[in-house]
């Protein structure tokens, strides 16, 4: 009797707890569909999904490199109910993102985003700036404000230096320029050509000592991989302005770039390789952290001169370089990013000198000036955005000036 009563008590208990639960339960509105949300997805390296569930995420957080295209789109999540209007989008990224970047061997651009790309349900864009970045989306959803944000861990690579030296101009005499015995003409140019056992000096040369970014992101031995993997390189422009005198009286002849030594508008790339690289120069490709020593010798300098064939009496002007030290990961749609910049010039005046005999020679040069002064190490700067010119140094410098050039 004593458990019977017992049990009866715990049933009355029970009873009492239900019928409590039922009361509350009644009072809720029925059929209330839980509140929409915001979910980013995220596009990287061919792969689509939540950012949060994105094979790049790891730590906590979306990992990418710097020049490495990212692609984010905006999606309503419901608990089975409808599909909500998205309106008023809006889109923050942190600093140091482009939302357009074109690099070819005629035009070089570099472009925030802009309000119409912010205001988009997806967004693509390049950070060109290591560290930790903030996105943020801000929408309505069927008329009410709702927000979500992310952090992304941006890898840039390390810079242990980045140097150049520069040379003397030289007034060299046929066949001293590089040592080519075919120039049979004078040139003017920055260069040291050998003399004796001295050897010559470019013009400009450099070398960098740099390294990889690595981010590990997947999980587990098999699906574990690094990002970061890469090339890097030089990206060069230039501007320049020269009068030259013809010897007969033809009317002064100018090179000049679209504004002059004033600005570099005007890509300075190889014309060896011929594959539409906008590089100066050979990349170094490199693995995901792997350093790297780029330079000097014969690949990594520049000698800028101008040849003075009969037909020029004199010639005057000056030549400006912005030497960026870039980076590039691997994949179809990444870009060069800018990681330091060296600036260096130099100007000379050349005039022939008439002889008595009917014959001239070419007068000691003047208004000489070589920046930075010539044969002291000089470290590269930060490179305060990307590299832009809209022309190409060597259509204007293939032109022919007067008939008999």
């Amino acid at each position: 009797m004593k458990r019977s009563l017992e049990v009866s008590k715990a049933q009355l208990l029970n009873n009492q707890a239900t019928s409590r639960e039922q009361q509350v339960i009644s009072k809720a509105p029925l059929g209330k569909a839980q509140p929409a949300t915001l979910e980013i997805i995220a596009t990287l390296d061919g792969s689509t999904g939540p950012l949060t569930k994105h094979p790049n995420f790891s730590g906590g957080r979306l990992q990418v490199v710097v020049g490495q295209r990212v692609r984010l789109g905006v999606e309503v999540r419901t608990a089975g109910g409808p599909q909500a209007h998205l309106s008023e989008i809006n889109w923050t990224v942190g600093d140091g993102a482009l939302g357009d970047c074109v690099q070819t061997l005629l035009t070089g651009t570099a472009v925030g985003l802009t309000p119409a790309q912010r205001a988009a349900g997806d967004i693509s864009f390049y950070w060109i700036s290591g560290g930790l970045k903030t996105v943020r989306v801000t929408a309505r959803i069927g008329g009410v404000q709702a927000s979500r944000e992310a952090t992304v861990d941006v890898a840039a690579p390390t810079v242990h230096y980045f140097r150049i030296t520069t040379s003397n101009v030289t007034l060299c005499g046929p066949g001293q320029y590089h040592g080519d015995r075919e120039k049979v003409n004078s040139w003017v140019a920055l260069y040291e050509p050998q003399v004796g056992e001295s050897g010559q000096r470019y013009g400009c040369s450099w070398e960098a000592r740099v390294q990889a970014p690595s981010r590990q992101v997947g999980l587990g031995l098999m699906n574990a991989r690094y990002l970061g993997a890469g090339s890097f390189g030089f990206i060069q422009t230039c501007g320049f302005d020269w009068t030259v005198s013809p010897v007969r009286n033809q009317g002064q002849a100018h090179i000049r770039t679209s504004l002059g030594s004033a600005t570099a508008t005007a890509l300075d790339a190889d014309d060896v390789k011929r594959d539409g690289s906008v590089l100066y120069t050979i990349e170094k490709v490199v693995t995901a952290g792997q350093a790297a020593t780029i330079g000097p010798g014969p690949y990594f300098c520049d000698s800028p001169g101008y040849e003075l064939p009969g037909a020029v009496a004199g010639i005057d002007g000056k030549d400006l370089f912005q030497l960026y030290l870039v980076y590039k990961p691997e994949g179809a749609h990444s870009i060069w990013v800018a990681l330091r910049r060296a600036d260096w010039s130099w100007q000379a005046t050349v005039s022939r000198q008439d002889r008595s005999d009917g014959t001239s020679a070419w007068k000691p040069m003047e208004n000489v000036i070589v920046s930075p002064n010539p044969h002291v190490v000089t470290s590269a700067q930060a490179a305060h955005g990307q590299p832009t010119w809209t022309e190409r140094a060597k259509e204007i410098l293939s032109r022919r000036l007067f008939p008999e050039t």
